[in-house]
């Protein structure tokens, strides 16, 4: 053997102890790479189940929305057949203060306009029974216009109430 295959031949030696330190070198650097490929994979397969979870949890949520959804137009709906009924309600109300103020000063009018007649006539019937009769107290007389025209306006005063409560 040659020199040359001889050196050729060490150095094949050479690189293959170098090569089996480098292997098992690289095993040894390599094992806590592959512990923590191994716990990469468990993470990965937990974040798979929690993504699924969140997949689950996403789709509930959009039923959830939907019948949300659903909920909002009916209510939507509910809102404006109240808002039309209130509407038409203070139409009413407004037709029924201008009916009441109407009757209100209808009632006023008529009964001070015979009130007035009333106490007319009796002051007029009142001098009438004083000349027929000079010798009645005249205070009694008036006592007594006093007291019909008292009893008189209570009366008037329980029917405009009565009107009153007819048109509420």
């Amino acid at each position: 053997m040659n020199n040359d295959q001889l050196l050729q031949q060490f150095v094949q030696a050479v690189s293959d102890v170098l090569e089996e330190k480098l292997d098992a070198k690289l095993k040894a650097e390599l094992q806590p790479i592959r512990a923590d490929i191994q716990e990469m994979k468990l993470d990965i397969r937990k974040l798979k189940f929690d993504v699924e979870e969140l997949k689950i949890d996403v789709e509930e949520l959009k039923n959830d929305v939907e019948v949300l959804k659903t909920d909002v137009k009916v209510l939507k709906t509910d809102v404006e057949e109240l808002k039309a009924d209130v509407e038409e309600l203070k139409t009413k109300v407004d037709s029924l203060e201008r009916r009441v103020t109407s009757v209100e000063l209808h009632i006023e009018n008529k009964t001070d306009k015979h009130i007035q007649i009333i106490a007319e006539n009796h002051i007029n019937l009142s001098k009438k029974l004083d000349e027929a009769i000079p010798a009645v107290n005249k205070q009694g007389v008036y006592e007594l216009k006093v007291d019909y025209l008292i009893k008189k306006v209570d009366k008037l005063e329980m029917d405009v109430a009565e009107l009153q409560e007819k048109m509420a």
